[in-house]
């Protein structure tokens, strides 16, 4: 994974920390590959990770660079409430990151500036096998960021 890349991940991560945890309700990690483990949660766990790279070239000297961000929310959810409330996490995950102060990132350790770019998915809005077998909630929101790169 590029450098590029890994700085926006922290960049969404970041976000999400400061607006939806500042009490800890969540374990947020940036993770090359999401991996929850089968123990019992006392929190719900989110997944910040890469889900593709792609490039446009916009001219000889550059080349529109896409970045697919996943955001995953693994949770407990045994009873309706529980589910309820899961849900009710994935439009908070939404809603925060599609804020517009969040439309244009700027990453600290390179200054890269990435572009929202509409729409993001929910698609399926969550696991239902993972629901009915491990009663957990497993869903994946896709976000795409887009940066201009030199060549």
């Amino acid at each position: 994974m590029s450098t590029a890349a890994v700085y926006l991940l922290d960049k969404v991560k970041s976000i999400l920390e400061t607006e939806i945890n500042s009490s800890s309700a969540f374990d947020i990690t940036r993770a090359i590959l999401p991996r929850s483990s089968k123990r019992k949660r006392d929190k719900p766990e989110i997944f910040v990770s890469l889900n593709g790279i792609s490039s446009i070239e916009q001219s000889r000297s550059d080349l529109l660079m896409q970045y697919v961000v996943s955001v995953t929310l693994v949770q407990e959810a045994n009873t309706e409430t529980k589910q309820e409330t899961a849900l009710g996490n994935v439009e908070l995950i939404a809603s925060t990151l599609l804020k517009p102060e969040y439309k244009m990132l700027t990453t600290t350790e390179d200054s890269s500036q990435y572009c929202f770019q509409p729409p993001f998915t929910v698609d399926p809005i969550f696991d239902p096998d993972a629901l009915n077998e491990q009663s957990v909630f497993l869903t994946v929101q896709q976000f795409n960021y887009v940066r201009l790169k030199g060549r």
